[in-house]
């Protein structure tokens, strides 16, 4: 194998979290790889929810900040965030 082959596998590694092993047939690559396309989907759409998140936090920054327990829930995420 081409050593230029091996890097854009590597690298391909590295931008996906999803590499699929070798297998025999076409039918089980083709499972393999719809199997590893769908997670990465549905981890790409975590993003989307950080957004709103974030979007629903700024709005709701005065109210957040003035009620104790909104206060310590928001102070509590925040550190698991950076954690």
């Amino acid at each position: 194998m081409s050593t230029l082959l091996q890097d854009l596998r590597y690298g391909a590694r590295l931008l996906l979290k999803t590499t699929v092993r070798n297998a025999t047939s076409f039918s089980s690559r083709l499972q393999k790889g719809l199997w590893a396309l769908g997670t990465e989907i549905v981890q790409g759409f975590h993003y989307v929810g950080t957004i709103l998140v974030a979007w629903g936090a700024w709005t709701q920054r005065r109210r957040l900040l003035r009620e104790p327990m909104l206060a310590l829930l928001t102070l509590l995420c925040l550190v698991h965030t950076l954690i």
